[in-house]
């Protein structure tokens, strides 16, 4: 398969830090629309990395062929995954047509794959198991990641700095469970605990 002028793609989790990764190289590589899910307080962030169209995240997924329909007449052949849940993945494998590609960051998922469709499920993960085949694409974009930051394709994501080294952890967690994190990766410096 090749990227040409106008193939759409979806990623799901745009203001994750994957998800945001994802939306830089698929700007990088020429893809066009670029849709993605995520919370629409981020809209302007994404946009900014090359996002052309955003779906609340919140939506049920049973929305998502119409919300991707109003974006785009194209078919899509391509989706990237960065939610790692079960129903995010399959949502995106029934979005693509026959022959498309889901990519995901769920190492162990089983998808119910549709007879015929011939679609193929690729696991994007940094775990020792991870296929074989993906060494060699793996190399290849590890050697481009110095020109990638030099050139500003991509760019280090925001991040904070949790106080108190390790014990800014529970309180880090929480927020997260309370939906309070968005769009910014937090951090800690263990050698900052007391």
């Amino acid at each position: 398969m090749f990227i040409v002028e106008g193939t759409p793609i979806i990623i799901f989790g745009g203001s994750s830090s994957v998800g945001k990764i994802a939306i830089k190289l698929a700007r990088f590589s020429g893809f066009s629309p670029i849709i993605t899910t995520a919370s629409l307080k981020n809209k302007l962030c994404l946009k900014s990395l090359g996002a052309t169209h955003i779906i609340d995240r919140s939506l049920p997924l049973s929305s998502l062929p119409y919300e991707v329909a109003k974006v785009t007449p194209n078919q899509l052949t391509f989706a990237f995954d960065a939610v790692a849940i079960a129903e995010v993945v399959q949502a995106g494998y029934d979005l693509i047509t026959a022959g498309g590609i889901i990519c995901t960051v769920f190492p162990e998922l089983k998808l119910e794959e549709t007879e015929g469709t011939e679609n193929m499920v690729a696991y994007a993960t940094a775990f020792p198991e991870h296929p074989p085949e993906n060494a060699n694409l793996t190399r290849a974009i590890y050697g481009m990641l110095m020109s990638f930051l030099e050139s500003g394709a991509i760019r280090p994501n925001r991040v904070e700095v949790l106080p108190n080294g390790l014990h800014g952890v529970s309180e880090g967690l929480k927020r997260m469970e309370n939906d309070q994190v968005s769009a910014v990766k937090l951090i800690v410096h263990p050698d900052e605990t007391d």
